[in-house]
């Protein structure tokens, strides 16, 4: 089974759940990037239980594909994120930045609901593994290839068998 939560009909927001009858694995999760229209859906809570979710596969470091893994740590999440080792090193700087503007923006407005803390970007990195282009790894019913995009440096097309 494949749901959409984000990314589909509309152009931020990436995240897709895949599930067999014992995996869920989800495909990117994304921030809604928008002027305040839909960057409130960010703070809703996710439409899955981020602890059934055994990992996270990351297409590529951009904000829309990578900005809300530490929210889904906050929310329970405990499994791994994977991806190739540029988009790691990239997600690594955009999510700490990120947070920073997050802190300063919640600053300005006199607002102390930040979507995540240092604590959560810190543990999104510590249980995020890296796979080079064309390396098979499985994770419960799938098997995983993250095969070259040329989107940006380390973006990836995942390929999923079962």
């Amino acid at each position: 089974k494949l749901s959409f939560y984000g990314a589909a009909q509309q152009v931020s927001g990436s995240c897709f759940l895949l599930e067999s009858e014992s995996t869920k694995v989800l495909i990117d999760c994304g921030l809604f990037q928008c002027p305040k229209v839909c960057e409130a859906e960010n703070h809703d809570p996710f439409p899955f239980h981020p602890q059934e979710v055994a990992s996270v596969i990351v297409t590529h470091a951009h904000t829309d594909h990578t900005g809300r893994i530490p929210k889904l740590f906050k929310e329970g999440f405990l499994g791994k994120v994977h991806s190739t080792p540029p988009t790691k090193e990239l997600s690594e700087l955009m999510l700490e930045d990120s947070l920073g503007l997050m802190i300063k923006e919640a600053e300005r407005d006199h607002d102390d609901s930040l979507l995540f803390e240092e604590k959560h970007v810190k543990q999104t990195f510590e249980n995020w593994e890296t796979h080079n282009y064309q390396h098979e790894f499985i994770i419960g019913d799938f098997h995983i290839r993250l095969l070259d995009a040329g989107h940006v440096l380390g973006s990836s097309m995942v390929e999923i068998l079962f």
